[in-house]
């Protein structure tokens, strides 16, 4: 293990809802500090004058933390012992996991790391079903959420029979995150699809044009746990150098909100997630608003909703402005 001192935190108190000795008290254990993720957190986090320990399976260096440590892959058995061990030694009162696959683990352990440590994770059941996309697919469908039609490469004999069976384009998705971004492909025709392998690690989506919304939530773990959250943004493509696009999201409200909001907390309902969630949306030509993917945890949106963090951290106000259903 692998350990960097950093210089004191820099960032300036933010304005908000909790007092500058509550933010001395919290010590606060981020994974995944070398990705986008993971840097947002700790970027949001050294802003409001919180103490960061920054976790990653990569030598990294940050500043403005109090230490990074290195920590073996997720996937490695000893690692939440490590962590364990870092929590200890370094006084952490609680853990903002940014890694989607190390979900599962940390929900499923989290009784060994002690009452005094809180882990902004959902439970171990909850956890496992959103780490899969294909599994959190088959769980909206079952409680009737709008998902695009989809189903596992290994269902079906060729590429016609995708199309026959989900219409088209397709988009093949990875189940898991697994550090890449986006999809691998985008198919029009069966075509298209016929040199691709199937493979356990893979879906197969139809894929929706339209609109596309992350809506930022927060439901409570208990009645002490604050307010929820539900914010509303739109992707939206703007001019970029080269020729390029970039991708800008931005609040949004009236009935088309209205609409994918009620449909991302019936999705965090179905999952049984609490605590912070991601759920993409998009509203096709038709004006049905489809579940494309939802995560557990904190995403990279939380930049544009920094009351994310203040719910995640106990400093919710008394009235939200928007609600998610907490039943």
């Amino acid at each position: 293990m692998t350990t960097t001192e950093n210089p004191a935190p820099a960032g300036e108190h933010a304005a908000g809802t909790g007092s500058a000795d509550a933010r001395g008290q919290l010590r606060v254990l981020v994974t995944g500090v070398s990705r986008p993720v993971g840097l947002s957190v700790v970027r949001q986090l050294v802003h409001r004058g919180v103490s960061v320990i920054g976790v990653d399976s990569e030598p990294v260096w940050l500043y403005g933390v109090d230490a990074v440590h290195q920590v073996p892959e997720i996937r490695d058995k000893e690692r939440l012992g490590v962590l364990r061990r870092i929590i200890e030694e370094e006084r952490v009162t609680v853990v903002v996991p940014t890694r989607s696959a190390e979900l599962p683990d940390l929900a499923a352990a989290r009784a060994g790391f002690g009452p005094g440590v809180d882990i902004v994770v959902a439970g171990p059941g909850p956890a496992a079903i959103a780490n899969d996309q294909l599994f959190t697919t088959w769980q909206l469908q079952a409680r009737s959420v709008p998902t695009p039609p989809t189903g596992a490469a290994s269902e079906f004999s060729d590429s016609t029979a995708v199309f026959d069976a989900l219409g088209g384009p397709v988009i093949v998705r990875p189940r898991e995150e697994n550090g890449s971004r986006g999809a691998l492909v985008v198919a029009h025709d069966p075509s298209e699809l016929e040199d691709l392998e199937p493979a356990s690690g893979f879906m197969l989506q139809r894929f929706v044009p339209g609109t596309e919304y992350r809506v930022v939530l927060y439901r409570p773990r208990n009645k002490h746990d604050g307010s929820p959250l539900l914010v509303v943004l739109q992707r939206s493509a703007e001019p970029g150098t080269a020729g390029g696009q970039t991708f800008r999201l931005h609040r949004v409200t009236g009935a088309d909100a209205s609409e994918v909001g009620r449909v991302a907390v019936a999705s965090i309902r179905a999952v049984g997630l609490i605590g912070p969630s991601e759920v993409t949306v998009r509203v096709g030509e038709d004006g049905v608003a489809y579940v494309v993917k939802v995560r557990a945890r904190v995403g990279l949106s939380s930049e544009a909703v920094p009351e994310l963090l203040d719910r995640a951290l106990g400093w919710a106000p008394a009235e939200p402005t928007q609600r998610p259903g907490t039943s």
